[in-house]
């Protein structure tokens, strides 16, 4: 489990088996398989690092 902040500064907590990608452009932003999408505070490489 990643424990990270959405931009709204409301904490999200997300299961990393469920990432399928992280991007950057320019907000850092998470694709889960299911194809939601979440847009976080914490760069890419900080996301990965977690």
């Amino acid at each position: 489990m990643v424990y990270l902040r959405r931009i709204n500064n409301k904490e999200v907590v997300i299961n990393d088996d469920l990432i399928e990608s992280i991007e950057s452009k320019p907000d850092t932003i998470i694709t889960k398989y299911n194809g939601n999408k979440i847009v976080v505070k914490r760069s890419v490489k900080e996301v990965v690092g977690k």
